[in-house]
């Protein structure tokens, strides 16, 4: 049960560090407001329900975030450069077609 939350976390801080990579956050100060203790390599990471509710609540907050900047960079192409981004719905990632 430990390992598997342990586990959890460890995904959880993953995708929040490449979450604030993308968007240019710090990712320190970010753990550091939902738990002081998962800053550390090593010794006990807070494994509790709590800790793993706010990280899963930052994630989707983050993932918001993109989202929004994503919508507004495609607002601006398709207003200034007649560019349409659209997302391939197998790979996620954004294909850009000039109209």
């Amino acid at each position: 049960m430990q390992s598997s939350r342990l586990k959890q976390v460890q995904e959880y801080l993953y995708t929040l560090n490449s979450l604030c990579s993308v968007l240019g956050l710090d990712f320190k100060q970010t753990i550091n407001g939902i738990h002081p203790s998962l800053l550390e390599s090593e010794g006990s990471k807070s494994v509790s329900n709590d800790t793993i509710q706010q990280l899963a609540v930052a994630i989707e907050e983050l993932r918001e975030v993109k989202l929004q900047r994503m919508q507004k960079v495609k607002i601006e192409l398709e207003i200034n450069c007649h560019f349409y981004l659209v997302f391939c719905e197998f790979c996620y990632f954004p294909l850009w077609l000039y109209l």
